[in-house]
């Protein structure tokens, strides 16, 4: 199994997801500059086209796959054409997102899927995608995460969840590799609130035209310049930002104030009035307009260019260097000072020696009274350094006790508040419950009474409808039982006829004969006669059945569809109470 060897970015080739807005873009531009090979992927196929240009005419090799990170197939062609462009790659970068803003009770579940999606199985399929590669040749996995990965803030509650599983899965990932003896590095990049185009693609679901991200805010060049340190350097975790590194560790020691300072400024922080661009907003489901690097609101905060806390942890030793470099300055102009004040008691003592003559023992006794004047000075001054020093303890400790007792009194009265609130919250979801059985009991009985209303009305329409029918039916028997009793009464003429026929003479014969067979035509046509009129009659009467049974079907689909649209109206009558 190769070892994990990092070379520097410009011999890189670096696949990067969501390159053409914010972050990504940011790092990609950063990466040309620097001399790396690019292979972009995102959705927006114009914008990707557009960027690959833009690089390739600053003399850089780019190429881009069109694809959503949701799609494992899609994620895994991705990685094959890179192979098949650049023979391989060396750092693989997770970096598509999207989100929405809101409650978790206004969000609709499709919605919250539909992020994890993108910001938890976009890293899965990445990951994978690029271990196949890269477990043979080596290299690094970045997953962008976010300082949300380990303290929620309310407004972006799916977010939240969803960059917390990240850095589950990322850690497990991390693991895994080591364990197989893979050469693969696996960095998790936090960045704070970054100003970029996240709050305008966001998908909106509170009651505000604007969204907004909590100050501090840094400029996206920051998160690419720890992305490209961990493509050469391969390091645990990267956090951007220290204001958002000191939420995460408020929220670790002190997890119910943190709970209570974000649910007091969460809402305004992130919400604004400016929409900013129509044309990026929701880029959730479709890709929106892209191509910047940070967002378009005018009233936005001062963005912050660098990031010390970053540089401290990209740079350890000289942050170490640093701290001792001014720590030994502090020593040294301590020690300097106190060299100065005994050094000029030595001096005047070796001037006072240095005279000749009479004033020799004068000399001596008076430098060796400047000595003692100058060691009781310096012991003074020690005393009052000694004493300055139990007095700042002094303070200090009374500070510490002053600020418990505030954070006591804080924590005391937010509890108090906190009860307060709660069995306010209790009273009004009893008055509530209340008041939805009372509407529910209500809606109930209009809707049993609007049922038995429409199942009278049906078996009515019932009634009708055999009623009709056998009516019908005497009409249809009726008319048969006319038609039967002329043929029979034409057959019995004729059977008379037939007889005195054979009673005349044989001069008589033809005209009976004649006579029989006008008859004969005569009942044959008032046969057909009766049977036509009988197919008519029965004709009519299938047709009133017909018309009879489709009516009532009708009215009992009339019934079917008023009683669901009742019960629907009930249903949701009873959802909106609760």
């Amino acid at each position: 199994m190769p070892k994990l060897h990092l070379k520097p970015v410009r011999d890189q080739v670096i696949v990067l997801t969501g390159a053409t807005s914010g972050i990504g873009l940011a790092t990609a531009r950063m990466a040309a500059e620097r001399g790396a090979s690019l292979f972009l992927v995102a959705r927006n196929e114009d914008a990707l086209r557009s960027l690959r240009d833009e690089l390739r005419a600053r003399g850089g090799r780019t190429e881009y796959a069109v694809a959503d990170v949701a799609d494992a197939e899609a994620v895994e062609a991705a990685a094959q054409k890179a192979i098949e462009v650049f023979g391989g790659f060396d750092t693989w970068v997770n970096n598509a997102g999207g989100s929405m803003y809101g409650t978790v009770e206004d969000t609709p579940l499709a919605d919250q899927r539909r992020a994890f999606d993108v910001l938890y199985w976009g890293v899965v399929n990445g990951t994978q995608a690029a271990a196949k590669h890269l477990k043979r040749r080596g290299g690094v996995i970045v997953n962008v995460g976010s300082v949300l990965s380990d303290r929620t803030i309310a407004l972006q509650g799916t977010y939240s969840a969803a960059k917390h599983a990240v850095k589950g899965i990322t850690d497990t990932f991390r693991m895994e590799y080591e364990s197989a003896g893979y050469p693969i590095g696996v960095t998790l990049v936090k960045p704070s609130s970054i100003d970029t185009l996240f709050p305008e693609h966001s998908r909106n679901h509170t009651d505000t035209p604007g969204l907004s991200l909590p100050p501090p805010t840094y400029h996206p060049r920051v998160v690419g310049k720890a992305i490209l340190h961990a493509a050469e350097h391969a390091p645990r975790t990267l956090v951007v930002g220290m204001g958002g590194y000191a939420i995460s560790l408020l929220g670790n020691h002190f997890p119910r104030l943190t709970d209570l300072l974000m649910e007091a400024t969460a809402s305004k922080a992130q919400t604004r009035k400016d929409p900013g661009r129509k044309d990026r907003h929701d880029n959730l489901y479709e890709p929106r307009a892209d191509l910047a690097e940070t967002g378009s609101y005018k009233d936005k905060p001062m963005t912050r260019r660098t990031s010390y806390f970053l540089e401290a942890q990209m740079h350890p030793l000289g942050a170490t260097g640093i701290l001792f470099g001014v720590g030994a300055l502090v020593l040294g102009v301590s020690l300097g000072l106190r060299h100065q004040r005994r050094s000029r008691a030595a001096r005047l003592l070796e001037q006072a020696q240095s005279q000749s003559g009479s004033l020799g023992n004068r000399a001596r006794r008076l430098g060796g009274r400047l000595l003692s004047d100058h060691e009781d000075d310096l012991r003074n001054l020690r005393n009052s350094v000694r004493k300055g020093g139990r007095q700042l303890v002094s303070q200090a400790s009374d500070r510490a006790e002053q600020g418990q007792s505030l954070l006591a009194s804080l924590f005391g009265s937010a509890q108090a508040e906190a009860k307060r609130e709660h069995k306010r919250a209790w009273s009004l979801f009893g008055q509530a419950r209340d008041e939805a059985q009372d509407r529910a009991r209500g809606l109930r009985g209009g809707a049993n009474s609007l049922l038995a209303r429409l199942r009278e009305e049906v078996e009515e329409l019932t009634d009708r409808a055999q009623e009709n029918s056998g009516r019908a039916r005497k009409e249809a028997h009726s008319l048969f039982g006319r038609a039967r009793h002329s043929v029979d009464d034409l057959a019995e003429r004729l059977q008379e006829v037939r007889s005195q026929a054979r009673g005349s003479a044989a001069d008589w014969r033809d005209r009976a004969g004649s006579q029989a067979q006008e008859l004969n035509d005569q009942a044959k046509g008032l046969f057909r006669r009766a049977r036509h009129d009988t197919s008519d009659l029965r004709k009519q009467a299938r047709g009133t059945l017909d018309t009879l049974r489709d009516e009532a079907a009708d009215y009992a689909d009339y019934a079917r569809k008023r009683g669901g649209s009742l019960l629907g109206d009930l249903l949701r009558g009873l959802r909106r109470s609760a």
